[in-house]
């Protein structure tokens, strides 16, 4: 990116190059370590899955590659997420009558 900078690219299309690299490394790591686990599920979220080139980017190639990919489409990838799963492990807590805190 730095060379691309130096040469003085757009940078629209330094931004792309760079997410078109993040998406190609992290398949990649994800195709070594299905390989080694033989998982083939993959769960995208977090807050970077807000960027939609990022998550398509990688739906796809993961897709292509064999892999079922899951993403949030009624529960938020970020925070508001975390926040419902909290909800819901409190919830189930209270109704067990298990705080899973120390006597």
């Amino acid at each position: 990116m730095l060379e691309q900078i130096r040469r003085g690219l757009d940078p629209a299309e330094i931004a792309l190059d760079f997410h078109l690299c993040l998406i190609r490394s992290f398949t990649a790591l994800l195709c070594t370590l299905g390989k080694q686990t033989g998982i083939k599920t993959v769960v995208l979220s977090g807050g970077c899955m807000q960027n939609m080139l990022l998550q398509n980017g990688l739906f796809i190639l993961l897709e292509q590659e064999g892999y079922t990919v899951y993403t949030g489409a009624k529960i938020p990838v970020n925070d508001g997420g975390i926040a419902l799963g909290q909800a819901v492990i409190g919830g189930l807590a209270h109704v067990s009558g298990s705080t899973n805190e120390s006597p």
